[in-house]
């Protein structure tokens, strides 16, 4: 097993605090039993400051901080990426049937629903597209 680092954890209220272990892979949800490349990452010296000060806050090393916050802008692109296309295929769906659900009767069925009511599902209905 790979040694384990040692550093001093420091915050405003403890200065003093004892050393705290670093483990070999502390990341999210990273599967440490894939391999991991290597990249070099040049960053400007305010951001270098800003990682290490919230990684240190954090109980972390700079680079699990990193490695975290590139998988949840990642995960978050991905995400944004799905949405657009499901609303892309919902206006081409739209537009090709003619029909829709009217807002007021979807929001008041999805309050309904949350609220663990029985809702009547709301009917599409026939629309024109604006000119």
């Amino acid at each position: 097993m790979a040694a384990r680092a040692v550093y001093r954890r420091r915050t405003l209220w403890n200065l003093d605090a004892p050393p705290l272990p670093v483990l070999p892979y502390d990341y999210l949800d990273v599967d440490v039993d894939s391999p991991m490349a290597a990249t070099s990452l040049k960053l400007p010296e305010d951001l270098k400051r800003r990682i290490e000060r919230l990684a240190n806050a954090a109980n972390k090393t700079p680079h699990a901080f990193m490695v975290e916050a590139l998988a949840r802008e990642a995960e978050r692109s991905e995400l944004r990426a799905r949405f657009a296309d499901e609303a892309a295929r919902s206006e081409e769906e739209a537009l090709s049937s003619g029909k829709a659900f009217e807002l007021a009767a979807a929001f008041d069925y999805l309050a309904a629903r949350a609220s663990g009511a029985k809702a009547r599902r709301p009917k599409a209905r026939a629309w024109r597209r604006s000119k």
